[in-house]
């Protein structure tokens, strides 16, 4: 009977230091993406202050005098390579996406 009731202790024991390791490793994990999620943070802010840094530095007219030294014909980008293409044609917002004709007459801009 000693036995057995011994027996039982170490197993709960054993089975509580288990669980015990499990949550720390647990709370080590969510550190370190906690700790992860930070540098992250600290390294876009650093980025979007390099990128503030050479917008304030850099002058339009400086940039065609430097593409003007270099050979070759430049065009600027039509649009960012990260974005989705721009349509081909601004859409009013009484225009209809299926493609019908609007039931009024849009209203135009500059004459």
């Amino acid at each position: 009977m000693f036995g057995k009731l011994l027996a039982i202790i170490v197993v709960l024991a054993v089975m509580a230091l288990a669980l015990l390791v499990e949550r720390q490793k647990r709370y080590e994990t969510m550190l370190e993406v906690s700790r992860t999620h930070t540098r992250i943070l600290e390294q876009e802010r650093a980025i979007w202050r390099f990128r503030a840094d050479v917008a304030q530095r850099i002058r339009p007219a400086e940039v065609r005098e430097a593409l003007s030294k270099v050979a070759g014909t430049w065009m600027p980008m039509p649009h960012r390579l990260d974005q989705p293409q721009p349509p081909t044609a601004p859409r009013l917002a009484a225009d209809q996406l299926d493609g019908a004709a609007p039931a009024t007459q849009p209203v135009r801009f500059g004459g």
